[in-house]
């Protein structure tokens, strides 16, 4: 007798194979229901509905764990992906991103001061900022200051404002206070209310920067920018004899090493102009408008400025003068150069394109081949060509890495703040038209 055909059993069906992924996940789960802070690998394990020691197959323990948690919300978060040119605006919108980003996850906030799980992402956003804040003139210890106490704002305000949110226990057994005693506080609840509720972050940020700016010496950058400041520059007693002229403190050593370099090739580098102040910008500004000093035009011809309207005298001044609290001499980081080798006895230093390619041909050639190969020690020519606002100065050199610092502060808002209310020539022309100088005179790729 034959049996029937047997019916195939069914199988259970195969569990999912765990890895990293399922595992963050699980922990991503467990931190938004009980915190992470609570997380442990018995209770990971348990959501994931497998034994502690697979979980320890794939991580060595909780803090790797809490690691990648954290490393991909940083990541997600983008704070510092925006651009915004003014330092204090960049580091409000990092706060902002991160501001808006934690108070959506306010479970991870006790993990941001665990060192232990602080990973790459962290590290990045960290960096990032002390490199902004070191280009807006903080030295390291500043910016870290500023740094940290954004930080401090920052998860205080979420935790403030997430204990708010929490429901209150109205049977805690404890006497509610008579507010009506206490006037100072009740009269600052229009204040304190916002506080709680994230309304007042960014005003309180913007705050703080403005006040650590002053504390920390970015005020002071930026005075040093507009020339209204000189405390950068070496001492007079030590500054090397081959060095004639002020300079910023940063580029003696470059410049010896630069000085150096020439005259092993037969060149005698001569600085004939260096950190200039604004008050003597102001003169040479002034006089040229004044007529007291000639303006030429491209072809080395005097102008006659009396026969332009305002805005095309300004332009014309402008094309080889700077405005007083833009020019790059203020910096101290800016220097003009001949080959004093090169010149006759009792010759006087022109500045000029036909000196740069004549008298002086050979050693700019020899500058031009050193800042190719990027061996001019940090120096470049920041008026190498025609951009169509200043004249190229082949004999204006510049320090790229400090210059980079100050270019970042000079900004218009700068440059109109010692402009407004001053009695330099054509003061009303400039300040009406002072973006559109600023973009084509001032501003420069760094």
């Amino acid at each position: 007798m034959s049996r029937p055909p047997s019916t195939p059993r069914s199988r259970p069906p195969r569990p999912r194979a765990l890895n990293r992924e399922r595992i963050v996940a699980a922990a991503k789960r467990l931190g938004e229901r009980e915190g992470a802070d609570r997380l442990t690998i018995r209770g990971l394990a348990l959501e994931l509905g497998v034994s502690p020691m697979a979980v320890y197959r794939h991580f060595p323990g909780k803090a790797a764990i809490l690691g990648q948690l954290l490393d991909a919300f940083i990541a997600d978060a983008a704070v510092t992906a925006h651009d915004e040119a003014d330092w204090q605006a960049w580091m409000l919108e990092t706060a902002r991103r991160m501001h808006r980003a934690l108070s959506a996850r306010p479970e991870l906030l006790p993990l941001l001061g665990d060192a232990l799980v602080l990973g790459e992402p962290a590290m990045a956003v960290m960096d990032e900022c002390l490199v902004v804040l070191q280009r807006a003139g903080f030295d390291r210890a500043g910016a870290a200051c500023v740094f940290m106490q954004v930080i401090q704002a920052l998860l205080g305000a979420v935790m403030l404002e997430t204990a708010a949110q929490r429901p209150r226990n109205t049977d805690a057994g404890r006497e509610r206070i008579a507010l009506a005693e206490y006037r100072e506080v009740q009269a600052a609840l229009p204040v304190i209310q916002p506080v709680l509720t994230g309304q007042s972050f960014e005003a309180g940020v913007a705050a703080l920067l403005a006040g650590l700016a002053t504390r920390y010496g970015a005020d002071r950058l930026r005075w040093q920018a507009l020339g209204l400041d000189d405390g950068h520059l070496v001492a007079d007693a030590a500054r090397p004899a081959s060095i004639a002229c002020p300079v910023h403190a940063g580029i003696v050593t470059p410049l010896l090493a630069l000085q150096q370099a020439a005259a092993d090739a037969g060149f005698r580098l001569q600085v004939v102009s260096g950190w200039r102040s604004f008050a003597r910008q102001a003169a040479i500004w002034d006089g040229k408008l004044r007529g007291e000093r000639a303006v030429l035009d491209d072809a080395g011809c005097p102008v006659d400025l009396a026969a332009l309207a305002p805005l095309q005298r300004v332009q014309a001044v402008l094309r080889w003068s700077a405005l007083p609290g833009a020019s790059r001499h203020h910096w101290g980081t800016d220097i003009d150069v001949v080959d004093a080798a090169a010149l006759p006895e009792g010759y006087r230093v022109q500045l000029t394109q036909d000196e740069a390619r004549g008298l002086c041909g050979p050693f700019h050639a020899w500058l031009d081949a050193r800042i190719a190969a990027n061996a001019a020690f940090g120096f470049y020519r920041p008026y190498d060509g025609d951009r169509g606002g200043v004249g190229p100065e082949p004999w204006h050199l510049s320090h790229r890495p400090l210059a980079r610092q100050y270019a970042a502060v000079l900004t218009p808002e700068a440059l109109q703040s010692c402009w407004q209310g001053s009695a330099l020539a054509e003061c009303d022309t400039v300040l009406a038209a002072l973006p559109a100088l600023y973009r084509r005179f001032v501003q420069l790729p760094e």
